[in-house]
């Protein structure tokens, strides 16, 4: 029996997703796992009158939009934490060259961007 883990510790099923040939359905685990139906056919073909060729243009940039999505956030949160470590270094080399120049404001201007960017990044995240 599996119980429910503090939602902190839940993870989402692992990356790449994919878009099966049809663009029916999002896979994961090379084609083992369906995550989800694309839906809205009706909806496009019926109530927007759409034509076949544009409601599956659609549902297939729907589809493409949410993998691309899900498989990028994995990257960008690497690449997020690289980003902080260069932060981090980069300060730890302006506070150890200001102690040498005896400029205190360049180290405060640094820091201030340094703080920004990494504001920056909080907020992407």
């Amino acid at each position: 029996m599996t119980t429910v883990k503090n939602e902190l510790e839940i993870k989402h099923t692992p990356t790449p997703w994919a878009v099966d040939s049809y663009a029916m359905y999002i896979h994961a685990d090379n084609q083992q796992m369906k995550i989800c139906d694309i839906r809205g056919w009706g909806y496009l073909t019926g109530r927007k009158n759409l034509s076949d060729e544009d409601a599956i243009a659609i549902q297939t940039a729907n589809a493409k939009l949410i993998v691309d999505s899900v498989n990028n956030s994995t990257a960008q949160a690497e690449r997020i934490k690289e980003l902080e470590a260069l932060i981090s270094d980069i300060y730890k080399d302006l506070k150890f060259r200001a102690g040498f120049t005896e400029q205190p404001k360049v180290l405060d201007i640094s820091n201030g961007i340094l703080n920004q960017m990494k504001e920056i990044i909080e907020e992407s995240k």
